[in-house]
């Protein structure tokens, strides 16, 4: 199987959902349970195998997990076996309200990280032989050592791979060292990393950044729509019918999957901005982690135009 897309999976959670009546003190009983294997670059694989690409999913896992994360006849699978403990994520969520709430573990520390880190960079190199984008998702185990970011984004540069970088936390900041082809982040995860108060600020920020870096700068805010900067310049995208729970888990997963698979069909970044961000509106409603139903909207009816700003 040829591989359009490798996806890195740095840090795989074992996501437990619960739907109760009411969130509210005392003893609840659930009238949905899921357990799934996810994480960021996990749900972005899931996302991207559902519309149609051919992945290759590099993760960071202990292999008797393997087969709890997608069917290998429809995605290509390359286990780092590790010893690790999985990290957990509790989704809490209304039956038929608004509220959600999520609690994460951190996760224990990466035992062999040194090893662990150089068999993610063979796999990576040898898995971009095929593919011509590199999907980077998700926060760093504890203990990998910095600079691997920047290493697999120059791994992709050194075969003219487009690379995408959505991660969080302590990885953010070398995200921004790395120069990607493309950096995402949400609003929150900006204006920590960057010191931004307030949208005409961020949108400043993103065209400032993009210029000094070359890398097209893309944030997500919530209902109020994304904000964007690549060569031409800045631009928003505006949400048409925003989903108002007060937690949309997995819909920024859904939004980087969907931007890259009609990056991948298409080449025009800004309509592949359109396109992520309509199906990252699509995937808000759903209790868990970037779950898309079989059959939605054309993401495209559900947004905006790409408007300069």
């Amino acid at each position: 199987m040829k591989t359009d897309v490798v996806v890195v999976g740095l840090n795989p959670t074992f996501e437990l959902t619960f739907l109760v009546p009411r969130i509210e003190p005392g003893l609840q009983t659930a009238s949905v349970y899921r357990k799934i294997l996810a994480g960021k670059g996990n749900t972005v694989a899931r996302l991207l195998v559902a519309l149609g690409a051919k992945v290759r999913l590099v993760t960071i896992l202990p292999r008797e997990y393997a087969n709890q994360l997608l069917d290998s006849r429809r995605c290509e699978l390359a286990i780092i076996d590790t010893r690790i403990d999985v990290r957990f994520s509790v989704v809490l969520g209304e039956e038929a309200g608004p509220k959600r709430v999520i609690v994460r573990h951190a996760g224990p520390p990466l035992p062999n990280a040194p090893e662990v880190r150089e068999l993610l960079l063979e796999e990576v190199a040898a898995s971009l032989s095929e593919a011509g984008t590199l999907v980077v998702a998700g926060s760093l185990p504890l203990g990998m050592p910095s600079g691997v970011i920047t290493e697999m984004v120059q791994l992709a540069r050194g075969v003219n791979a487009t690379s995408v970088l959505d991660v969080s936390d302590r990885a953010l900041h070398e995200a921004l060292q790395a120069r990607p082809s493309v950096l995402k982040m949400n609003h929150w995860e900006f204006g920590n990393l960057l010191g931004v108060d307030g949208r005409d600020e961020l949108l400043s920020i993103a065209r400032d950044l993009q210029g000094r870096t070359g890398t097209a700068v893309v944030v997500s805010h919530g209902a109020d729509g994304v904000y964007g900067a690549d060569a031409v310049g800045g631009f928003k995208v505006a949400i048409i019918d925003p989903v108002t729970t007060s937690l949309t888990a997995g819909s920024g997963d859904a939004m980087t999957a969907g931007l890259v698979w009609w990056y991948l069909r298409t080449g025009a970044f800004r309509e592949s901005v359109r396109y992520g961000a309509g199906l990252g509106t699509v995937a808000a409603s759903s209790i868990g982690s970037g779950e898309i139903p079989t059959s939605f909207p054309d993401p495209l009816t559900l947004v905006g135009d790409a408007v300069p700003a």
